[in-house]
């Protein structure tokens, strides 16, 4: 009877583990974001869009014309372990999720590109798109693809 009793136990405890995961995947409120996305705020409105991040690639994501975008600013970033990464799976990932606050009127398209970041010790500033590495003799030793395609592309038009 105590074998069946511990059988249960551990039936009933891992179904409730599962039903809690499936639940918390049903409501996340993220915006998982793809090739490219749009989204009309209003200001002082927030939005999380969401990205797929694995540092141990040595590539994070960098939003890359950060300065000339005017009508959202970043205000939180976080990042999330995926479940098999929570289990010890090396090399696995998980997310990072940026939440935008709408600032003023006007559309903005940001553009969020995967770097090495991690691979070159560089902070995603070297890879945006107007940066140019210059010798001490002024001349360009390096410019990191500015006019390279962007992995996302966010359309944010925000109204009064």
């Amino acid at each position: 009877m105590k074998r069946q009793s511990k059988i249960f136990l551990v039936l009933g405890l891992a179904g409730s583990v599962i039903v809690i995961f499936i639940i918390m995947l049903l409501i996340n409120r993220n915006h998982h974001i793809g090739k490219i996305e749009e989204f009309e705020l209003e200001i002082g409105q927030t939005i999380t869009v969401t990205f797929a991040e694995n540092s141990s690639t040595g590539y994070t994501n960098c939003w890359i014309n950060q300065e000339k975008c005017h009508v959202v600013k970043l205000v939180d970033q976080h990042y999330k372990s995926s479940l098999s990464e929570m289990f010890g799976g090396i090399g696995s990932g998980g997310s990072i999720s940026w939440t935008f606050q709408a600032t003023e009127s006007g559309t903005d398209t940001i553009k969020i590109s995967d770097c090495a970041t991690l691979r070159m010790q560089k902070d995603c500033d070297f890879f945006s798109g107007d940066s140019l590495r210059l010798q001490s003799d002024n001349g360009i030793v390096s410019e990191y693809a500015p006019y390279r395609e962007a992995d996302h592309y966010i359309i944010f038009t925000v109204v009064k």
